[in-house]
């Protein structure tokens, strides 16, 4: 967004040859971090003289040079240390000759790196920083009048680029766990529990076999590892449909959904009760609790 170009000038000072000054104060100026605030002057016919002090935290650069065609001066300020906030720039100028003061902002903005490859060096990552000039202001200012600029600056902090991740480092990615899945977890798994704890009171009203803790826990340990199987092919379905509908449609999923990482605790879960259930197979208890039934 390119500032209103503005172009103001002062009046003559009358003939009697009084002194005369005036005050130019701009709307606040907003810059960055990484910009400058240029402030040219140019002297028609004799020297500019300039007196100003830079605030706090800023950091200056002069220039300037005197010919016989008149005088051209430039002063740069940059952020250089200081914080977020507004701070004030004043600036007196006079001439001898009428005069004019250009007042920019330099942008600079970072464009995309590239690798620089040096013969016995190794390849270098190269940032390119161009400058964009957004003027501001320009006065045209008469002889023997002193100029006062009172410059309000704002300093603005750039919010990080925002930037899209891809299909492939989405699904890899290891976050932290969605809430949804918790959500998938509990709706699956108590169907199963209930429906356990109610063969646990029939198998016991069947008075079959002795009833003992070890049957109820064959009981809980078979439905759990049917209501975690379940879970995990539900998980691996959308870990599918997301991967297919990024390939076809190439919808990038956010972080929210399901990863590789989450089929892979998913079935972490699984593995260990799987062996427990084996063993307990192996032991005959099932075979006890599948007479009963």
């Amino acid at each position: 967004m390119l500032a209103a170009y503005l172009l103001l000038t002062l009046l003559l000072a009358p003939a009697s040859g009084a002194a005369q000054s005036f005050e130019i104060r701009p709307s606040t100026l907003q810059i960055y971090r990484e910009d400058t605030l240029r402030i040219v002057y140019t002297g028609k016919t004799q020297a500019v003289t300039v007196t100003h002090t830079p605030p706090t935290g800023f950091a200056m650069n002069t220039e300037g040079r005197l010919n016989s065609t008149g005088a051209e001066g430039m002063i740069d300020l940059t952020p250089d240390n200081a914080t977020e906030g507004v701070y004030q720039y004043n600036l007196t100028f006079l001439s001898g000759g009428p005069y004019t003061i250009a007042v920019a902002i330099m942008r600079y903005n970072e464009t995309t790196t590239y690798v620089k490859e040096m013969s016995g060096t190794v390849p270098q990552t190269v940032k390119i920083l161009r400058s964009i000039r957004e003027p501001v202001a320009e006065y045209l200012c008469p002889a023997s009048v002193a100029v006062q600029v009172s410059l309000s600056i704002q300093i603005l902090t750039r919010a990080p680029a925002q930037t899209t991740p891809s299909l492939i480092s989405t699904l890899t990615t290891l976050p932290r766990v969605p809430e949804w899945t918790i959500g998938l977890y509990t709706a699956t798994l108590a169907p199963f529990f209930g429906i356990a704890l109610l063969n646990i009171r029939d198998l016991r009203k069947a008075r079959k076999v002795v009833w003992t803790h070890r049957y109820s826990a064959a009981v809980m340990l078979r439905h759990l590892l049917y209501g975690l199987t379940l879970t995990f092919f539900i998980l691996g379905a959308i870990f599918l449909a997301t991967l297919i509908g990024g390939v076809i449609l190439r919808i990038v999923p956010i972080q929210g959904w399901v990863s590789i990482w989450t089929l892979l605790a998913s079935a972490l879960l699984i593995v260990p009760l799987g062996i427990a259930y084996g063993l307990a197979r192996r032991s005959g208890i099932y075979d006890d609790l599948d007479g009963i039934g």
